[in-house]
């Protein structure tokens, strides 16, 4: 039983990148020229390959901007091969140190709030450089990074843990209560945090429910349960590519969730419409969208997602090897010898006829070289503690979601041969 989550945002107006070609970890690359953009494609090409890996041994809710933020706060210091690794499979190969920084400034600064309701905030992404009070810094670091910079004294580990959640907890109006714990914030030099909240109303009456068949596994037993029942004109469209149907649900101010439905039922089927999914297909799924006037239920849900070193494994196979060995890792941009120790991911998302919210915290730390510990890690992708609620405890049967782009496998109703939330046209 697989529920995929990916929480990413698109700026339709611009481009995708080409996804920039693996590391062999070989040879030092040919020098190029440097790029001065950075968009959300490149964004949702880190998720969506990291999606892909994680997918494989089970449940995934993930937020790309989130972790890639922290991702790239961590490789503003990195130096040679480590930095050539992160750029690749952040693709970012060839981006300018203060263009990175730009870009993070350009989000963090887009706080949008509810049209005639100033104190609901819609979006909001701080990020924070945590530093050992006793550590120093390269003065040009220390420089650019100095109105993210917060002096802490990780030899103090409680008290660190304390100032950190404060920060995740105030960003994500307390959706996450923590990020961290005292343990693995013992040793720190530099901890990267990224935390950040979404919430809206649906920008069409989502307030009727009903009560429905919800079929959590193929062909077997349904589960009557409460639906979201919407009935209206909304943007629809068959993408060949994709084999899949797309489904637009507005928010307000700009952001939407998207339903992406196999055409077809069956785990062959979801899988290919999984791995069809990159920025090319999206973007040419979402801009080819038809307005009709359909019928959906979704069901209601609420997730959440807790990552640790878990995730270092699938990095290391994206092709990040050297950031977290002791030995090879160079963040000498900030100073020499230390090398990345431990990650933290948490998302929570609640969709319902009322206001939608997710809540999503990041948290990547680098320590000393010289230092005996060593990132606690399985040998392959594991799958994190998923918890997901349908009503009463009852598992999604597979869902992706893009920033909010949900796509479902849904089961098929035996009976009748339809699926069971397959938007009808009226």
């Amino acid at each position: 039983m697989v529920v995929v989550i990916v929480l990413a945002f698109f700026t339709t107006t611009q481009a995708p990148t080409l996804a920039a070609s693996k590391s062999t970890n070989t040879a030092w690359p040919s020098a190029q020229p440097l790029r001065d953009n950075v968009d959300y494609n490149d964004v949702n090409n880190f998720g969506l390959e990291l999606m892909r890996l994680l997918a494989v041994r089970g449940n995934v809710l993930i937020s790309p901007l989130s972790l890639w933020s922290s991702l790239v706060l961590t490789l503003y210091g990195a130096e040679l091969m480590t930095q050539h690794e992160m750029e690749e499979i952040l693709h970012v190969l060839y981006v300018r140190r203060d263009e990175l920084l730009r870009f993070l400034n350009s989000v963090e600064g887009r706080r949008r709030r509810m049209r005639g309701e100033p104190d609901v905030l819609i979006m909001e992404q701080k990020t924070r450089v945590f530093k050992e009070n006793e550590f120093v810094l390269n003065a040009s670091p220390a420089k650019e990074l100095w109105d993210r910079l917060c002096s802490v004294n990780f030899t103090m580990p409680e008290e660190a843990e304390r100032r950190i959640d404060k920060f995740v907890q105030e960003t994500t109006y307390n959706l996450i209560p923590s990020l961290v714990n005292a343990n693995q914030l013992r040793g720190t030099l530099m901890a990267m945090e990224t935390a950040s909240c979404f919430k809206s109303d649906w920008r069409f009456n989502c307030r009727s429910v009903c009560r429905s068949a919800f079929y959590p596994l193929p062909y077997s037993q349904p589960i009557n349960t409460t639906m979201m029942w919407v009935r209206q004109l909304l943007p629809v469209g068959m993408d060949a590519q994709l084999q899949a149907t797309v489904v637009r649900m507005p928010f307000y101010s700009w952001m939407s969730l998207y339903l992406i439905l196999p055409l077809y039922t069956g785990e062959g089927a979801f899988q290919e419409t999984l791995e069809a999914l990159d920025s090319w297909t999206l973007m040419h799924a979402l801009k080819n969208l038809g307005c009709y006037r359909i019928e959906v239920h979704v069901p209601r849900f609420k997730m959440e997602g807790d990552y640790g070193n878990d995730l270092i494994p699938c990095l290391r196979e994206l092709g990040s090897k050297f950031m977290f060995d002791a030995k090879k890792a160079d963040f000498s941009y900030f100073a020499d010898s230390m090398y990345a120790t431990n990650l933290n991911h948490r998302v929570f998302v609640d969709i319902s006829e009322g206001p939608t919210a997710a809540g999503m915290a990041s948290n990547v730390q680098l320590k000393s070289s010289f230092s005996s510990e060593t990132p606690q890690t399985e040998t392959s992708c594991a799958s994190s503690h998923i918890t997901a609620k349908v009503e009463i405890n009852m598992p999604l049967k597979k869902a992706v979601q893009f920033g909010l782009v949900t796509l479902l496998h849904l089961a098929q109703d035996t009976a009748t041969g339809r699926h069971s939330y397959l938007p009808r046209v009226l």
